[in-house]
């Protein structure tokens, strides 16, 4: 084989010279420059954002609801207490006893006093008085005694009081009584009310209508209801019952709702208040750029699309860009169905995090979609 000289050589290395510098000189012609690209987020992308996004004020029917249990009654009862025996002397070198008794009178119409004097020495009298008002004061011999006691004497909580009086200058002995089979009855209607506050404040400005639902085990003649003192229903009720009402019961604040028994009335089981009303909320399209400054160095001048759709309300919006809190770029336009595009200088965007805001105003509600960020080096 014959052996390459020097001339070979020196054509095969000025062969690849030339090759490496055609390679050189046409870089842009093999490895194509990357001219722009789409930003969705913080993320680079060649697809913008397909993510459906609702801006502007959105209002909604909901409602507020609060269980109770209710025992209301208004009726005629007899209730009946039995104290202790009693046993009273009174003198003055023995003291003065002096039997106190609380009576639960509310609504009472009347108060009927039984006892029985056992055992006296009948020295002086024995005296009874409810509130002050006496019954009684005279010698009572053994026997059995009863007073009737009108509704003009007593209060709702009368103190009953019975003693001897004081034997005074019989030193010798006091006077005694022995008293048993004590009974005291009270005759009247008893009432027992149900009441309840709940507090409005920013719901009674979308306060459509409330109901209360009756859902009863005792439902005995005539429920009264009221709202803040004002009655709202009153008349017979059936197991499962609702009572509806407007705002004009209602104010801001604390409200009470009241649940009574008319006369000869009995109602026992649940009430649930219901308050429907309109929550509104607003929903504002915000998105975070987190940019390096390289990032930010590699592009001149950038553009921001996106597209609205189902606008369900005309109005106005605002294109906001932030950084640190500040407003870097702001423009307004008009709500319509079709492409949005602003066109930002690099000096907008800052290292770091920037929002992109898009908010609707003057009641315009409509849908984002489409959104996207293209940067241009030129």
């Amino acid at each position: 084989m014959a052996e390459i000289g020097d001339f070979e050589y020196f054509i095969v290395a000025g062969l690849l010279i030339l090759a490496l510098m055609l390679f050189a000189f046409n870089v842009n012609t093999l490895i194509p420059a990357k001219t722009g690209s789409t930003l969705i987020g913080a993320d680079e992308s060649s697809s913008p954002d397909r993510t459906i996004y609702l801006v502007g004020t959105t209002t909604q029917d909901t409602y507020k609801t609060s269980a109770y249990t209710i025992n209301v009654e208004n009726q005629r009862k007899t209730n009946i207490a039995t104290p202790d025996m009693l046993n009273l002397q009174s003198g003055v070198l023995f003291g003065n006893d002096m039997f106190e008794y609380r009576i639960h009178a509310e609504s009472a119409d009347s108060i009927l006093l039984e006892f029985e004097v056992k055992d006296t020495n009948g020295l002086e009298p024995l005296v009874v008085s409810i509130d002050g008002h006496v019954i009684v004061d005279r010698v009572l011999e053994t026997g059995g005694y009863a007073f009737t006691i009108d509704k003009s004497m007593f209060s709702d909580d009368p103190k009953l009081e019975i003693y001897a009086k004081s034997s005074g200058w019989k030193l010798w002995a006091p006077a005694v009584y022995q008293i048993d089979n004590i009974k005291i009855t009270t005759n009247g209607y008893m009432t027992q009310h149900f009441e309840t506050i709940f507090s409005l404040d920013d719901e009674l400005d979308t306060f459509t209508n409330g109901k209360i639902d009756l859902g009863l085990t005792q439902t005995i003649g005539t429920a009264v209801v009221k709202l803040n003192d004002r009655q709202i229903f009153r008349g017979p009720v059936n197991a499962v019952y609702s009572i509806p009402f407007d705002s004009t019961y209602l104010h801001k604040g604390l409200n009470t709702l009241t649940i009574e028994a008319a006369q000869d009335s009995l109602f026992t089981g649940t009430a649930t208040l219901t308050l429907f009303y309109k929550d509104t909320s607003e929903s504002v399209f915000q998105t975070p750029l987190n940019l390096t400054d390289d990032e930010i160095n590699s592009f001149k001048t950038a553009t921001i699309d996106f597209s609205m759709t189902d606008v369900k309300s005309t109005g106005g919006f605002i294109f906001r860009i932030l950084s640190n809190n500040d407003i870097m770029f702001e423009r307004f336009g008009t709500v319509e169905d079709g492409t949005q595009s602003f066109s930002i200088d690099q000096g907008v965007l800052k290292p770091g995090v920037n929002f992109v805001i898009v908010k609707a105003i003057g009641g315009a509600q409509f849908s984002l979609v489409d959104f996207a960020v293209t940067t241009h080096k030129e």
